[in-house]
C-alpha cells in the first residue's frame, strides 16, 4: 500500500486550481479577521489610555494653593483695576518674601478703606493689614486696614 500524501508541510493543500483558491480565499479572510481584531485591540487599548489619562490630568488632584492665615500683613505691590473705585484684585508681599494674590470682595469699611486708597500704599510701601475668607479655594478680601508701622526699637523714655 502506498500512501500518495506529500509529506508534512509540503503544501498539501494545493492540488489544483479549484483547491488553490478556495484555499487562498480562507487565508485571505483569516488575514483579514486577524487585521480587524488587531485594529480593534489596538483602538481599545488607545481608548483606555486616553480615558485614564484625562481622568487623572481633569480630576482637579492638585491641591490648591495654600493661602496664608488671615489677617495678611504686608506691601502691596501690584494692583489688577479697572477704575480707582474697581479692583478686580491685589498682590502684596509679606515679611518673609513670599507674595499672595488677594481678590477684592465687598469691604465692610469701604468709607474708612477705599480701594483707591491701595494705590497710595503701593506708591508709599506702607503696609495693609487685609482680612479674607476662601471663597471657592481663592482668599477674598472683606477689611481693609492700615498696618500699624513695627518699630525697630523700643520708644525712648
Amino acid at each position: 500500500m502506498t500512501d500518495n500524501r506529500p509529506p508534512y508541510g509540503a503544501g498539501s493543500w494545493m492540488q489544483g486550481p479549484e483547491a488553490d483558491a478556495d484555499q487562498l480565499a480562507r487565508v485571505r479572510r483569516r488575514r483579514r479577521v486577524l487585521t480587524a481584531l488587531v485594529v480593534v485591540a489596538a483602538a481599545i487599548s488607545v481608548g483606555w489610555i486616553l480615558f485614564w489619562w484625562l481622568i487623572a490630568t481633569s480630576c482637579g488632584c492638585t491641591p490648591p494653593p495654600t493661602a496664608p492665615p488671615s489677617p495678611v500683613v504686608g506691601v502691596v505691590v501690584a494692583i489688577d483695576q479697572v477704575s480707582l473705585t474697581q479692583v478686580n484684585s491685589f498682590e502684596v508681599r509679606m515679611t518673609g518674601g513670599e507674595t499672595v494674590r488677594l481678590k477684592v470682595g465687598a469691604l465692610d469699611n469701604a468709607t474708612q478703606f477705599s480701594l483707591s486708597h491701595l494705590a497710595t500704599h503701593m506708591a508709599t510701601g506702607v503696609p495693609i493689614l487685609a482680612f479674607y475668607r476662601l471663597e471657592g479655594g481663592e482668599p477674598v478680601v472683606y477689611h481693609l486696614e492700615d498696618a500699624a508701622p513695627a518699630t525697630s526699637s523700643p520708644a525712648a523714655t
